[in-house]
């Protein structure tokens, strides 16, 4: 039955992985972000589907991913019903507990539901969550798999940089959502054309006028937000990866190497917007949390 468990979060976690990374390339592939002047050769060009979530059109560039992502899914679904089936029924003869399973079931569901409208890039708050959860989810079957070895709890900056790690993910489907990803020129250069709470509503539709969409100008204040909340988790990150280099250098350096690379790639991102870059910001997002959740629940403290 252990055994049983073990696969089936093995196997979800790398289904996890994989429809997280292509959910995000659809998306991003949505977004335009390849075109020149972005958002302003975008804005006016863009036609909402009429169901979405319901078919995909026979024209759809992305067709097959689409429809592989959807099988993925559909397998996926299968797969969490069953571990937490299992975790449910030997509950009291297993130590590894049935919140993790209960939570991946309920995102499962969750994504499922929010899937029905998916894509509405009018509603950014759908977006968010297909990215989100994903991510979440992925995270979730990597903290149920540790609870299958021995583990020793890390220092409390590990899980205040993980917190701040999830929390920039956030932030960034947001950013994607809004289609906020050249509303700043560089770090801290952002176009803040209105700084309203508003950009920050979570029920916020985009504006909308004969069926195209157009931008709001608050896309520098969204981009701006994520851009403050990502220097503040490298900065903890960093300050977790010296501290720990007292006690073992490899594997501090780890997640350090990660946040180089990251910060690479958004130097790349600045100077050229394009689909590749942006998923592998999104991959190298999703490796730091895996990361750091590995560095709190396994390594010496």
């Amino acid at each position: 039955m252990r055994r049983t468990l073990f696969l089936l979060a093995l196997v979800g976690l790398v289904f996890a992985v994989v429809m997280s990374m292509l959910s995000g390339y659809i998306r991003l592939g949505d977004s335009g972000i390849d075109c020149e002047p972005w958002p302003e050769c975008f804005e006016y060009s863009f036609q909402l589907d009429d169901e979405p979530g319901v078919t995909i059109g026979a024209n759809d560039p992305k067709k097959g991913l689409r429809v592989l992502h959807r099988m993925m899914a559909s397998i996926f679904g299968i797969i969490a019903l069953g571990l937490v089936t299992l975790a449910l029924w030997y509950r009291r003869v297993q130590t590894l507990g049935v919140t993790c399973p209960i939570v991946i079931f309920v995102i499962t569901i969750i994504l499922s539901v929010v899937g029905f409208y998916t894509p509405d890039l009018a509603r950014p708050w759908i977006t968010t969550v297909n990215l989100v959860g994903g991510m979440l989810l992925a995270a979730s079957l990597y903290w149920y798999l540790l609870n299958f070895k021995e583990r020793k709890q890390g220092e409390r900056t590990t899980l205040i940089a993980l917190c701040l790690v999830f929390v920039s993910i956030v932030t960034g489907a947001w950013v994607s959502a809004n289609f906020a990803a050249t509303g700043c020129d560089g770090l801290f250069s952002c176009r803040v054309v209105d700084a309203s709470v508003e950009a920050f509503n979570p029920l916020r539709m985009l504006n909308i006028e004969s069926g195209e969409m157009i931008t709001s100008g608050q896309e520098g204040i969204v981009l701006l937000a994520h851009q403050l909340m990502g220097t503040i988790a490298i900065i903890i990150m960093a300050y977790v990866a010296l501290v720990r280099l007292k006690v073992s250098s490899a594997r501090s350096l780890l997640p350090l190497v990660l946040t180089v690379s990251l910060l690479g790639v958004v130097a790349a991102e600045m100077v050229r917007h394009s689909v590749e870059l942006a998923s592998l910001h999104n991959i190298f997002a999703l490796c730091l949390l895996l990361i750091l959740i590995q560095q709190y629940r396994r390594w010496d403290g």
